[in-house]
């Protein structure tokens, strides 16, 4: 498997969330990237959390129930081939979850969002 990630590797956290901000920027939202992965739209109060593993959505909890405290309404986008893992880390909290599939040019496409 480690020669698969060599020959294609795959985006990091931090990548993709430069790539959300730059997508939510062109449609003309105020988007900015705080701590690498945590992806700030302050005009809709939102905040998508860009993770490439479930280790690093574990290690981020604590944020993510602060920002639901706060009001924040909080999206988490993480490869698709965790959404299962990421259901039950979240299960019970009011946040949404959406994967992404590597498009051409190593992009991310992203699905629709689930309740988690």
């Amino acid at each position: 498997m480690a020669a698969i990630e060599t020959i294609h590797p795959h985006p990091s956290a931090a990548e993709v969330a430069k790539i959300v901000e730059r997508l939510w920027t062109h449609s003309g939202e105020p988007a900015e990237v705080v701590s690498n992965v945590f992806v700030v739209l302050p005009r809709s109060g939102r905040v998508e959390c860009v993770f490439d593993d479930v280790k690093l959505l574990q290690d981020s909890r604590t944020t993510i129930v602060r920002l639901l405290e706060r009001g924040v309404a909080v999206n988490v986008l993480l490869p698709v081939r965790l959404l299962g893992l990421a259901h039950e880390e979240v299960r019970g909290m009011d946040i949404s979850l959406q994967g992404w599939l590597e498009g051409e040019g190593n992009i991310p496409r992203f699905i629709s969002p689930e309740q988690a």
